[in-house]
C-alpha cells in the first residue's frame, strides 16, 4: 500500500465517520422531539361526564402530521 492509497483511505474513512456522526445527531434530535411530544401530550376526556378517557392528539398523529 502506497502513501497515496493510505491518504485516500483516511479521507474516505473520515468522510464516512463525519456522515455517521451527523446522521446520529439528526436522529437524536428527532427522537428527543418525539419523547418531548409524548411527555407533553395531555390526555383529556373528549366529552364531559363520559367514563372514557381519550387522548386529543396522540404521538402517532403528531408524527403523521409532519
Amino acid at each position: 500500500m502506497s502513501s497515496e492509497d493510505a491518504k485516500v483511505t483516511d479521507e474516505d474513512t473520515t468522510k464516512m465517520l463525519s456522515d455517521l456522526l451527523i446522521d446520529n445527531a439528526q436522529l437524536r434530535l428527532r427522537l428527543n422531539a418525539v419523547i418531548r411530544n409524548a411527555v407533553n401530550t395531555a390526555v383529556k376526556p373528549e366529552k364531559e361526564g363520559s367514563g372514557e378517557v381519550l387522548p386529543k392528539k396522540t404521538v402517532l398523529n403528531w408524527l403523521l402530521d409532519r
